[in-house]
């Protein structure tokens, strides 16, 4: 393995570096996780094995190991072998054989190559970028390219260079690049495609046509998505309306935005028969469904201006300007209040914007005074908002190309910023108003121990802090990780539900952090989401079960999406069209304050209406007449009920299940017919695997159905309820992969044989029972390397199997100081007990830790080198 100064044996998973990776006959890069393991050489025992593996291209050393051939080693002496190597090429003295560049199996690794490399989507081929030539003669030399004398760089020819309409639509490297067209004058020139004369994404969005797209690589500029519908400046309004993404305003076609559909009470209709809009009957107002719970809001977005996110985000060539662009579209779709700033906000539901970059250097050059180097940057006077909080999209906008045009370019220095931030917050009084701040950063914070301060003024001003790492690359790699142990500890309590890692193009997406901000089906969104009031109609999509959805009246439960959509009703833009909808419950639903119309629902009356309609049953409690409990037609959204008492019968019906129904511990117990047990001294519930049939036996997830005496009988390990007791047995472990949390047998103990055991490569049998084969229990060299987290080690001149985790730890004695306060004993996420999980969590641990295997040395003050 991979060896430092020291000359320590090293497992490849800690090389960090992909030149560093690539030398070590050990290991190998691997692009598509951005990250050095051991090469598939190390899983071969066998000469003939290893020899046979030619595309891995092994090598059998020194009569014992399977290692990595280094590639291109051809002898200068035969160049055309290495011609013939598709991962080589020879060197400019045409003798020597060195690898090629760019040569990359997926988009990843060609974009993360620190060689200028592009990918080609449609080739899925990576190849070198074209034009980066450094001087004048090498550029010209190529028949593509052309050197620029005023800004003395190589650059793809440009389109008038090219004087036929053949040359015009084939030459050009990138398709579609030029077109062949005819001026005012009569002759025929070759000209840009619209849009295609921006090589970067700060051009391309400076012109109110183009926007930069990502769906092909290399990205490149080209126009708007609804400026399909129009030639030149003539758009037509009739394409252009029929096109859900699309609207007509004046002569052209712009994307669509929710408050141009509807304002005022009159003119709901349009904005009710977009499914991609919601209106707010309190405010008189179209918004984005995306931001239908959004509450009166005000939010101040710190984003990284730092030097690093000058390099490559993906197919973004630029990570500050795509920055700066995801925010623009963001923003522009925010139900802005449509105040100036340093106007008092009266809008209720609305929302205004703020936004501070932060990065290194002091603004005005000077040396550094304090401990800390940083500064932070917002509009000044009479730019946009001043650095305000506005709900303005034009001063908004206007603060974003100011920062386009000032990326500061340092380094990651944000404790300025958060004070700017402060000073935002103080100037602006609550009024009623929820407070949020979002951190976007790419990498680690570097001033992290110097923020106690403006954290807590934060706190005090009730702002809620919301934490983004965005990352280069689609897979996360150690920057991303550094990146989020600084940034998470800034974040408001739970730190979890305040943080994400995303990549650039989830930013601002259709499921990214800030297109979420207000949704309650997430834990990002539910800290700032609001909860309706009773009888308010809210977006239906918001709703997580039958039960909440069918109590807003402006929804309704799909039985085939398993989900909760807008009611036909709303649809109806006046009373007579709403009461005639006999079909979907809407007569007698219109409701004249918001010129609207409602589903008036399926149940209703007194006991005795109530109880003719078999979908409907009255509550005693309330004396009123509800819709039946699981209530559903079709086994999905029966199993899916939010409830979780409902059970799918042979007989193709849902029905509530066993005992759940009954409300005292007496009525509960009589019920020996279903073996109902009365729990936590409040609940009834059917007794596990009370099955007396096979087929409902091996239906329920939690039983055995035992052929030889025909009982339904518990699964081993479940009957334990926390990680304590369910640690304790051998046979299992507390499994949180389902919620709630519960414990399940292990993998391995399912084999009640020694031969079924040792069948299985994974497991071991050991002490009568079939257990997981850990790398500590492995005892030969090669099948150590054939275990996927396991690697061979030397340390000491003794020879034994490790996890690769912990294959840089020295010789070393640990203390754990554990918390054993009473808060520590309630759930904690799908532990029921957060004590236990913790200590359970500890001893998987320790099993996995390369001990000594010495005991504790009572009284003694000689402690040995493990």
């Amino acid at each position: 393995y991979v060896a430092d100064a020291s000359g320590e044996v090293l497992p490849c998973p800690t090389v960090v570096d992909k030149d560093s990776c690539n030398k070590q006959s050990h290991c190998v890069w691997y692009d598509q996780t951005l990250s050095c393991g051991d090469t598939p050489c190390m899983k071969h025992c066998k000469e003939e094995n290893c020899t046979a593996d030619w595309p891995n291209q092994c090598l059998w050393m020194n009569g014992a190991l399977c290692v990595k051939e280094e590639v291109c080693n051809y002898p200068t002496t035969d160049p055309a072998r290495c011609e013939q190597d598709d991962k080589c090429e020879l060197a400019p003295d045409q003798k020597t054989c060195i690898k090629k560049k760019c040569h990359h199996d997926n988009e990843q690794g060609c974009l993360a190559d620190s060689d200028p490399c592009e990918w080609n989507n449609l080739a899925q081929t990576c190849g070198k970028k074209p034009c980066t030539y450094q001087t004048m003669t090498t550029c010209e030399q190529d028949l593509d390219c052309m050197w620029d004398l005023n800004a003395g760089f190589c650059e793809l020819k440009k389109c008038n260079t090219y004087k036929t309409e053949g040359d015009c639509l084939t030459k050009p490297t990138i398709a579609g690049l030029c077109v062949w067209e005819r001026q005012i004058g009569g002759d025929s020139l070759c000209v840009p495609a619209p849009c295609k004369q921006y090589s970067s994404e700060k051009e391309c969005s400076g012109d109110t046509y183009c926007e930069w797209d990502i769906s092909i690589s290399p990205g490149m500029c080209n126009e708007k998505y609804c400026r399909k519908h129009c030639i030149k400046s003539s758009c037509s309004p009739l394409t252009c309306g029929s096109d859900p993404k699309c609207m007509s305003v004046g002569n052209g076609c712009v994307a669509k935005v929710c408050d141009k559909l509807a304002k005022g009470n009159d003119s709901s209709c349009p904005c009710h028969a977009d499914p991609d809009c919601f209106w707010i009957p309190s405010e008189q107002v179209c918004v984005d469904t995306r931001y239908g719970t959004c509450p009166t809001l005000d939010i101040v977005v710190l984003f990284d201006g730092s030097a690093s996110m000058g390099k490559t985000f993906g197919r973004h060539p630029h990570g500050y300007f795509a920055q700066v662009e995801m925010l623009k579209k963001w923003v522009q779709g925010l139900p802005l209040s449509e105040q100036s700033a340093g106007q008092p906000s009266t809008a209720n539901r609305k929302t205004r914007v703020a936004f501070v970059q932060f990065s290194g250097a002091p603004l005005d050059g000077s040396p550094v005074t304090g401990p800390i180097p940083g500064s932070a940057q917002k509009t000044p006077s009479g730019t946009g908002t001043a650095g305000r909080l506005s709900g303005n999209v034009v001063e908004l906008l206007a603060d974003l190309s100011w920062h386009e045009a000032n990326y500061m370019a340092q380094g990651t220095y944000i404790r300025a910023g958060l004070d700017m931030v402060v000073g935002i917050f103080q100037n602006s009084p609550l009024d009623g108003r929820r407070r949020a701040l979002f951190i976007i950063v790419d990498g680690s914070i570097q001033d992290k121990s110097v923020l106690d301060s403006a954290q807590s003024k934060l706190s005090s001003q009730q702002v809620e802090v919301f934490g983004i790492v965005v990352r280069r690359f689609a897979s996360h790699t150690q920057l991303d990780s550094d990146a989020e142990e600084t940034l998470k500890p800034i974040t408001s309590d739970p730190h979890t539900d305040h943080f994400m890692n995303v990549d650039m193009d989830e930013l601002a997406g259709e499921n990214g952090p800030l297109t979420k901000i207000c949704d309650p089906m997430t834990s990002w969104g539910r800290a700032l989401a609001l909860q309706p009031a009773s009888g308010e109609h809210m977006p239906c999509g918001k709703y997580d079960g039958k039960t909440s959805c069918m109590a807003d009246r402006g929804c309704t439960w799909s039985e085939t999406l398993l989900g909760c959509v807008q009611s036909p009703c709303v649809a109806h833009c006046d009373q007579v069209t709403c009461d005639g909808d006999l079909t979907n419950g809407c007569v007698g639903g219109w409701n004249d304050q918001e010129n609207t119309c409602y589903r008036m629902g399926v149940c209703g009356g007194d006991i005795l209406t109530c109880e003719i309609d078999e979908s409907c049953e009255w509550n005693q409690t309330s004396s009123d007449c509800r819709e039946k409990r699981c209530n559903h037609k079709t086994q999905d959204s029966c199993l899916a009920d939010s409830e979780s008492v409902c059970l799918w019968k042979d007989t193709m019906t849902c029905v509530v299940m066993p005992c759940v129904n009954y409300q005292s511990q007496g009525e509960c117990m009589q019920d020996s017919v279903n073996g109902c047990e009365w729990i936590g001294g409040n609940k009834c519930v059917q007794a596990k695997c009370a099955h007396f049939v096979e087929v409902d036996c091996r239906g329920d997830a939690l039983c055995d159905w035992q052929t030889s005496n025909q009982t339904c009988t518990v699964r081993p390990c479940i009957e334990y309820t926390n990680d304590w007791s369910c640690g304790a047995d051998r046979r299992c472990h507390w499994d949180i992969s389902a919620s709630p949390g519960s414990c399940q047998l292990e993998r391995c103990a399912r084999y009640p044989s020694q031969n079924m055991c040792g069948a299985d490569v994974g497991c071991l049998w050991e002490d009568s029972l079939c257990v997981e084969k850990t790398c500590r229990k492995i005892t030969e060299r090669c099948a150590c390397q054939q275990g996927p987290t396991c690697f061979w080690s030397n340390t000491g001149g003794r020879g034994r199997c490790e996890e690769q985790a912990y294959g840089r730890c020295p010789t070393l004695d640990m203390v754990l100081v554990l918390d054993g306060s009473g808060s520590m004993s309630q759930s904690f996420g799908r532990h029921p007990n957060g004590f236990y999980a913790m200590m359970e969590m500890i001893r998987d641990w320790v099993k996995m830790l390369p001990l000594s295997n010495e005991g504790s040395q009572v009284g003694s003050n000689s402690v040995p080198a493990g």
